[in-house]
């Protein structure tokens, strides 16, 4: 629906929008030939679980920053209003960076996590801490095993709905309406380098669109 006031944060953007559980299709990814429709409820599960288990198994604190590395799906936007919502800065990576220069981003982040959104990205940023190049960073994906560092995302996904209590879930939205408009929104490195968004920023760049192109029912992104 129309926001009747654009709220000044995205982690606020975010609580507005999934406050209410209306919609059968929040997104739709295209996978093997068709849309895959995502519902609100569960796009906001997905959020909701991945913050819970960064809290609290993983030591995400507000502040603190969680690499996001890979193609663009599901997983993406879920992991980015997670983190956002308990004030962690999530730090895109593009999938097509160098060794060296993922090297470099984590050297100049140190984030405590890891997740990759494509098995291929799981494996590289695996190789990558193997050889010493990311730091202290747990690393989360498809398709990994289970040993010291490394989570594979079927059993995050996993612990993750085991922590996710009304009380938990409760706590994550008032967070999310307390973040401040100043403080660090998200990172993202590319060939350019490091560009760092605070809510305030980002949302200057978003509320003009949400202006020009108010939500109507039915809309899908």
């Amino acid at each position: 629906r129309p926001l009747h006031a654009i709220p000044s944060t995205v982690a606020g953007l975010y609580d507005l929008g999934l406050r209410h559980h209306v919609r059968s299709a929040a997104m739709a990814w295209w996978t093997e030939g068709a849309l895959e429709p995502v519902p609100d409820w569960k796009l906001d599960r997905l959020a909701i679980r991945f913050a819970l288990f960064g809290r609290e198994r993983l030591g995400l604190e507000p502040g603190g920053r969680a690499v996001v590395m890979g193609r663009l799906g599901w997983l993406w936007p879920a992991l980015d209003f997670a983190a956002m919502g308990f004030g962690v800065v999530p730090v895109g990576l593009e999938h097509d960076l160098s060794d060296d220069a993922v090297a470099f981003a984590f050297a100049e982040v140190a984030p405590r996590a890891a997740y990759a959104t494509d098995a291929e990205s799981a494996s590289r940023l695996k190789r990558l801490r193997g050889a010493g190049r990311l730091g202290g960073a747990t690393v989360v994906g498809e398709g990994l095993g289970e040993e010291e560092g490394v989570w594979p995302l079927a059993q995050v996904m996993d612990l993750a709905a085991i922590l996710d209590t009304p009380e938990r879930a409760q706590a994550f939205r008032a967070f999310s309406r307390q973040v401040a408009p100043e403080s660090p929104a998200l990172w993202h490195a590319g060939r350019e380098g490091i560009v760092r968004l605070t809510h305030q920023a980002a949302m200057a760049r978003t509320a003009p669109a949400l202006r020009a192109r108010p939500a109507l029912e039915g809309d899908v992104a």
